[in-house]
């Protein structure tokens, strides 16, 4: 059996770190240093998770009764912000375990009824987010304090250099405090654009999803931070699965709604007064009939960039998708002919096989999300998947 199938886990580990960042005096360090505080022991169940375009999430639970020396001691420990956790998947001949998440403790909650500690953790994305607003105040993490004004560069560069700029300088200290900048993992996308905001002082993780409309997707896996274009159908096949591969039926959704063969992007005026400015991309003329997309763009996008994002906007909608879509409780059987390594949230391309249906369909799809638990004998692992152009068993009708 290949290391890392899903489904086959032995056992977890979860450890505790923490992240340096001043010295006893309270002085910045010259750099951050993640040290290793200890393993949590008692852990009942663990859930954890990756997506893209998201910050993905952990959630560990410990029967402070089952908390044995020394972990009663850290977990009296923990500030959300300054620990992290980082969970260890294991499989049986395993020497060491599967690094398979890692981030930010971001909070820690205590039952005195169940004695059940509960912590909650993000992705490394989490650094780039808005967290809770109270009393009219937006509490976070980092804003986003560049002046961008970019010009002809690709969307991942732009995001690249955003988060970097944000990392260091003069309001992180020490510089990349967060420790992800030697993580960050660049692909492009081939797209230059022009991105001239100036300042605007949103969260950094609201100018990624605003990047999202140019080509940009972004996630997490372990503590690699990953920049790059999406997976798409010249993408290699990572896995190739059918109804066998799934605990539950599949349906197959013929979804007419999500029909675009015409995006526009579209940028306010500069006043109430001024009429909106639309750029469009797309075909008229189709067995759809007029069948229009439209996303949103800031009112300085050139012509050209909002071209790109009315692009982007029909991408894989041109024809009515099929979308695959498993029950909530649904789950990859062990057999299934994917590992943990392959489970990229954007960047990898599995084909779905479906046969038994009126209309047979080989679906090339990227996955969304993944959702692991593990109740402390098994491990059930779903996982969401998004189409990647048309389907290759449809024909587009004929007009005639």
């Amino acid at each position: 059996m290949a290391n890392g199938l899903l489904g086959c886990a032995s056992s977890y580990n979860v450890q505790l770190t923490w992240v340096a960042r001043v010295d006893s005096e309270g002085e910045p360090l010259s750099e951050a240093r993640l040290h290793q505080r200890g393993l949590l022991t008692g852990v009942t169940n663990i859930r954890w998770s990756r997506a893209y375009n998201a910050i993905a999430g952990a959630t560990i639970e410990i029967g402070s009764d089952d908390a044995a020396p020394p972990c009663a001691d850290l977990l009296s420990e923990i500030q959300p912000g300054v620990h992290e956790i980082v969970i260890y998947r294991n499989e049986p001949g395993q020497r060491t375990g599967e690094r398979v998440f890692e981030g930010p403790i971001h909070r820690m909650v205590q039952g005195t009824d169940t004695q059940v500690v509960t912590i909650e953790a993000g992705d490394i994305c989490t650094w780039f987010s808005e967290g809770e607003r109270r009393n009219e105040v937006d509490y976070g993490y980092v804003l986003n304090k560049t002046d961008m004004q970019y010009q002809g560069m690709d969307p991942v560069a732009i995001a690249a250099d955003i988060i970097e700029d944000n990392f260091t300088g003069a309001y992180a200290a020490p510089d990349d405090f967060a420790l992800i900048l030697d993580y960050m993992y660049q692909n492009p996308v081939g797209t230059d654009i022009d991105y001239t905001r100036g300042v605007t002082f949103e969260y950094i993780i609201d100018t990624l999803d605003d990047l999202t409309k140019f080509g940009l997707l972004y996630a997490a896996v372990g503590r690699r931070l990953i920049l790059s274009a999406p997976a798409h159908t010249g993408s290699p096949i990572r896995a190739r699965l059918t109804p066998e591969h799934f605990s539950e039926g599949v349906e197959v959704i013929y979804n007419g709604d999500l029909t675009g063969t015409y995006g526009w992007a579209v940028a306010d005026g500069e006043s109430q007064d001024d009429d909106a400015r639309a750029v469009g991309y797309g075909t008229v003329g189709t067995p759809y009939g007029q069948r229009e997309s439209r996303v949103e763009v800031d009112r300085d996008t050139s012509d050209a960039d909002m071209e790109t994002a009315a692009r982007h906007a029909i991408q894989g909608h041109q024809y009515p998708p099929v979308e695959i879509e498993m029950p909530a409780r649904a789950t990859l059987r062990p057999e299934a002919p994917i590992e943990i390594t392959q489970v990229r949230p954007g960047t990898a391309r599995v084909d779905v096989f479906i046969t038994q249906v009126f209309r047979p369909v080989r679906q090339a799809c990227m996955i969304e999300s993944m959702e692991v638990t593990w109740d402390g004998s098994t491990e059930q692992v779903s996982v969401t998947l998004t189409p990647l152009g048309a389907p290759t068993s449809i024909t587009p009708p004929i007009v005639g």
